[in-house]
């Protein structure tokens, strides 16, 4: 990982006990890696794409 290289965590929603799972995000300068996504679930999609557009 590069110095320029940053990660941002997102916290996911579950429907499970455990409750909320972090999600991972690398950004590069030519790519974003999405790390461990979460469940299949509205609300977990919606909580992922409100992280994204609140880390660019």
């Amino acid at each position: 990982m590069r110095q320029e290289d940053e990660i941002f965590t997102l916290p996911i929603p579950t429907p499970f006990p455990v409750g909320d799972i972090n999600c991972y995000v690398l950004r590069t300068d030519s790519e974003n890696i999405l790390i461990d996504c979460g469940p299949d679930t509205e609300q977990a999609w919606q909580a992922m794409q409100d992280g994204l557009q609140k880390s660019d």
